[in-house]
């Protein structure tokens, strides 16, 4: 069951706003060009999966999401500083989803590979030297957006231990998918 929720004023959602939806269970869909972060630890305490459309979350406000018991999706969220990335990835539920994240740095990866469940970054295309092979890590499913895979990358990615998704991509080299015919488990294009 989904539910959708845009505040009454459009360009902030409020604590008041977040704590009519304390017990909503299912999907929470949230769209505001802003919460306030009394109102992130109201919706970290939503029950089932929470997706959130918003430009921007400071550190503070991904500590108390990281808290939420359920899946976290967030969109329109394209540059998370690694502080954010690193409260994110503490999160408990079963999946993180940062479809729209566009740029991470290395460290970035390493804290989402510590992530332990599944994990989506479709929205990434380029990614810092060595990114992948952190993001390979990852231990449970994984899926990247990703335009082109070095050898050492796809090595790495057959490396790692769960599903495994790459979208996006547009060229792969014979030695590139020599690798990822490794993996153990599925991979799917």
């Amino acid at each position: 069951l989904e539910h959708r929720f845009s505040p009454a004023c459009p360009d902030i959602l409020t604590a008041d706003d977040a704590a009519e939806l304390r017990d909503v269970g299912g999907i929470l869909t949230v769209e505001a060009r802003r919460i306030t972060k009394e109102a992130y630890r109201y919706l970290a305490n939503s029950a089932g999966h929470l997706e959130l459309t918003v430009s921007f979350i400071d550190s503070l406000s991904a500590t108390a999401l990281a808290s939420h018991q359920g899946g976290l999706s967030i969109n329109g969220f394209a540059e998370p500083t690694e502080d954010v990335v690193r409260e994110l990835s503490r999160l408990k539920g079963g999946s993180l989803c940062l479809d729209d994240v566009q740029k991470l740095t290395v460290r970035g990866c390493r804290y989402l590979a510590s992530y332990s469940g599944w994990l989506n970054l479709n929205g990434m295309r380029y990614w810092p030297e060595g990114g992948i092979i952190e993001i390979a890590k990852h231990r449970g499913g994984l899926s990247i957006g990703v335009q082109e895979l070095t050898v050492s990358e796809a090595e790495a990615l057959s490396q790692h231990r769960g599903m495994l998704y790459i979208v996006g991509l547009e060229s792969l080299s014979d030695g590139a998918a020599r690798s990822l015919l490794r993996h153990v488990g599925t991979v799917h294009f």
